[in-house]
């Protein structure tokens, strides 16, 4: 069977799984909190966030503020929000890129 339904879930990348398996069961924690389950979940994030800024391009140093990552629609409307402020004209620019961009008029 051929899956197409990516819109709601999609199946995550064995390597991926294997990657985060330790956090799914004996490190798991708050990355907002203070103890030391937190605190390691926390440094995993932000060594995750280097590694993506590094894999497309991005300065490691800067990835805290540069690369940011949302775990649904509220937190990804906070992040519209954050990047037309501090980045006019981004927003725009990324509505051209889309491939719905053509079809806009017609909506």
């Amino acid at each position: 069977m051929i899956y197409l339904d990516h819109a709601a879930t999609t199946p995550m990348r064995t390597e991926i799984l294997e990657a985060m398996r330790p956090y799914f069961s004996e490190r798991f924690g708050n990355p907002s909190s203070l103890h030391s389950y937190g605190q390691d979940a926390r440094a995993a994030i932000e060594q995750a966030r280097e590694h993506v800024a590094r894999a497309i391009g991005l300065d490691p140093v800067d990835a805290h503020r540069s690369l940011r990552f949302t775990l649904g629609r509220d937190t990804t409307n906070e992040d519209v929000r954050y990047v037309s402020e501090e980045l006019p004209g981004i927003v725009e620019e990324l509505r051209k890129m889309s491939p719905l961009s053509s079809c806009s008029d017609d909506l």
